[in-house]
């Protein structure tokens, strides 16, 4: 994988783009201090779920700040499992 490769600016779809684009998307398990670093960001939004549960009012607002929180988690999933490269 091409660490100087920028999928997001990218405009061709060359060797280099499929190969990170299939890069992307490959399985990593994950070693001993990139689970205690997911471990440290799924308590801290599951946190923040709960105290939107506790002080806001059901709504599509609080559905949507919800999503957000789980979209986080997954970015920030797949910024650990990557190495940020992405």
């Amino acid at each position: 994988m091409d660490a100087n490769f920028n999928v997001a600016s990218a405009t061709t779809v060359d060797s280099v783009a499929q190969q990170a684009v299939a890069d992307m998307f490959e399985y990593r398990s994950w070693t001993d201090d990139q689970k205690m670093h997911g471990d440290s960001v799924k308590r801290a939004l599951s946190d923040a779920i709960l105290i939107l549960i506790q002080h806001v009012p059901p709504s599509a607002d609080r559905t949507s700040a919800i999503r957000k929180i789980r979209e986080a988690s997954w970015a920030a999933n797949c910024a650990i499992s990557h190495g940020g490269i992405y």
